[in-house]
């Protein structure tokens, strides 16, 4: 595998697939004439690992579902004769200038959960995390600014998306643990047994 699609790949696994669940509730609420959900969810993932940028995607779980919506409005478009017999209009409606009222509040307690995990973080995991994804500062400038060598803040920001990814793919229900050695992970998986 190419190193452009093993970072795809640790994306998806980080940032898309918590959301699936979301996603296949929200399509089994639909009716979508010829599509089945795995289907949709599949051509959503073929779609996302061919794109050609994500650098951009700020909201993964709103672009996992725009993509969705993507590969419904083909489908349907792709139809010789369309006979349409939507149960939910909102699945056509592609043009909405933004989201509903429950999409809107889902996000802000997904924003939220995102912070209090970012806070759990120990310092300086949670300082080198901030200036590099949310103010997107260089590595190297991050290592220069802390003192520190650039291995180190590889290794701190690794920590951190664990421990985010961790909260997130178990929907928040264990308590993230700050620690320096590689017991991290067995130590997240013994409290849950």
């Amino acid at each position: 595998m190419s190193h452009l699609s093993d970072e795809r790949a640790l994306w998806l696994g980080q940032y898309i697939l918590p959301h699936e669940p979301a996603l296949r509730s929200w399509l089994s609420r639909r009716t979508v004439g010829g599509l089945d959900v795995d289907d949709i969810i599949q051509e959503s993932y073929a779609k996302l690992i061919m794109a050609p940028n994500i650098e951009g995607v700020r909201n993964p779980k709103a672009y996992l579902f725009q993509v969705a919506r993507s590969v419904i409005a083909s489908h349907v478009r792709g139809l010789k004769v369309v006979t349409i017999t939507v149960s939910d209009p909102e699945v056509l409606d592609l043009a909405a200038d933004e989201p509903s009222a429950d999409v809107q509040l889902s996000d802000r307690e997904e924003l939220q959960r995102l912070m209090d995990a970012i806070s759990a973080l120990p310092d300086p995991t949670r300082t080198i995390f901030r200036l590099r994804r949310i103010e997107q500062m260089p590595q190297r400038d991050i290592a220069r600014r802390l003192r520190m060598p650039e291995s180190t803040i590889e290794k701190h920001i690794s920590r951190a998306l664990l421990q985010i990814s961790n909260m997130f793919g178990r929907g928040g229900t264990r308590r993230i643990f700050a620690s320096k050695d590689a017991g991290i992970n067995r130590r997240v998986e013994n409290e849950a047994g």
